[in-house]
């Protein structure tokens, strides 16, 4: 019997995530075979791959969260080409997992959460359960990304309309190819991908043309966009006058939002809240 307090999930065969739920799955393709002059089923057959699932819910580190590395990875792939990681979860073994999707929910005086899923074509290794601890340290409480130390990023200071919630989600499409003869994929292609941001603010951004972009309506060209800070970034001067910090020691991980287009603009109101707008920016690759 294996306890919560036993288990480490490692990504890409070196790094750990400070995980507080992690689920696998394989899934089997069948369908049933039925003949004329015979009542009922004649057998059942595969009716496509076996394909493996692993999703992790989790506190992303800005000292180095792997699924967010292995995002921007895949965004600058220039050709179908890519190697997928091996994941590990105490004596299961996934091989050649290609990242499906990872989002981050930012909200106020909240840890930020992330959610991540990878897909594989490929058998697992493993038929047991078993104790795995990992070495490495991932667990520095000051380097777990937090609302408080979120920034929507202009070029000195932070978006100057008040942001409430603020999601991010990262989307891939990976395509299996099958040859006779054999039962696991001989390829697998990078196809597309969509990178997203929803945004809640209380005042309205319309959108002014089609295909506007996310710096001609809110940011400063050439800025970073979206920077998940250190939480030691609360003990400096300038952060106690609502200025980002630029100075001191500290880490930051950034979500570079050039090219990408305003898609859609809400206004919400309703009963007992404040008057809200959604701001939806998107890009695809």
């Amino acid at each position: 019997m294996i306890y919560w307090d036993n288990v480490d999930v490692i990504i890409g065969g070196s790094t750990g995530i400070m995980a507080d739920g992690a689920s696998f799955s394989s899934k089997n393709s069948l369908t049933p075979v039925y003949s004329i002059g015979n009542i009922g089923t004649h057998s059942i057959t595969p009716n496509g791959p076996i394909t493996n699932e692993f999703s992790f819910s989790y506190s992303p580190l800005v000292n180095g969260d792997p699924n967010f590395d292995i995002a921007n990875g895949i965004k600058e792939l220039t050709n179908h080409l890519y190697t997928g990681v091996t994941i590990e979860v105490n004596g299961i073994t996934g091989f050649d997992c290609r990242l499906k999707s990872l989002s981050y929910q930012i909200r106020p005086n909240d840890i930020v959460r992330a959610n991540a899923t990878y897909e594989s074509f490929v058998n697992t290794s493993g038929n047991a359960f078993a104790n795995h601890s990992y070495s490495g340290d991932y667990k520095n409480k000051n380097d777990i990304a937090h609302g408080w130390t979120t920034y929507f990023n202009t070029q000195s200071d932070y978006f100057e309309a008040p942001i409430y919630n603020l999601s991010y989600s990262f989307e891939a499409n990976f395509s299996p190819r099958y040859t006779l003869g054999r039962k696991e994929a001989a390829q697998v292609s990078f196809m597309s991908a969509t990178e997203r941001i929803d945004i809640d603010q209380d005042t309205y951004s319309p959108i002014q043309f089609s295909g506007e972009d996310v710096f001609t309506s809110l940011l400063v060209n050439n800025t970073s966009g979206l920077d998940f800070m250190t939480l030691n970034i609360v003990g400096y001067s300038e952060y106690d006058t609502g200025v980002k910090p630029f100075t001191g020691d500290y880490t930051n991980m950034t979500i570079n939002l050039s090219g990408m287009k305003i898609a859609q603009s809400n206004v919400d109101a309703k009963i007992n809240d404040i008057l809200a707008n959604k701001l939806s920016l998107i890009k695809y690759f």
